[in-house]
């Protein structure tokens, strides 16, 4: 199974604002949405966007990136970090030890991307359903953590239109 990171849109007029993110599994009714806030609250005196992703890691997730990154670690999040919108990047494969953080990686590398808006979706494939659900709810949290409003409220109206 598998589910799908997606810059949504902005409406003209909101120029000011990081677009809405929706976070779904396919296969299932489950979709999250996001819409970056102009203040991330964990980094409110500095633009989280300006941080390289060394930087950003160890003042966004403290209690998360607390060990020294391996090289196989720096290679994935240079490959993260040089993605550039509109650019075809060479395709990565990383082949990672158990317990070598790939689940966590994975999903702070869908949190950066999508913060800083280099792709419009994240394709993130699971062996099962409940995997999927399981890393979906994972990313939805690390994205409320760096200050990402839900586009869509905790009842299914759309918190963009109030």
């Amino acid at each position: 199974m598998l589910f799908k990171l997606s810059i949504l849109e902005t409406q003209s007029g909101s120029k000011n604002k990081m677009p809405p993110i929706s976070l779904s599994c396919m296969g299932s009714r489950q979709t999250k949405q996001f819409a970056f806030s102009k203040q991330p609250k964990q980094l409110a005196p500095t633009n989280q966007l300006d941080l390289n992703y060394l930087t950003w890691l160890s003042r966004s997730f403290p209690n998360v990136v607390n060990h020294p990154f391996a090289e196989r670690h720096l290679r994935l999040w240079e490959w993260f970090d040089a993605l550039t919108p509109g650019v075809r990047p060479d395709p990565r494969i990383e082949v990672w030890p158990r317990g070598g953080a790939k689940s966590t990686t994975a999903e702070l590398g869908c949190t950066f991307v999508g913060l800083h808006l280099k792709r419009r979706f994240a394709l993130y494939v699971c062996a099962t359903q409940e995997q999927a659900d399981y890393h979906a709810s994972a990313i939805a949290t690390l994205l409320e953590r760096i200050g990402s409003e839900r586009a869509v409220g905790k009842f299914g109206n759309s918190a963009l239109l109030s």
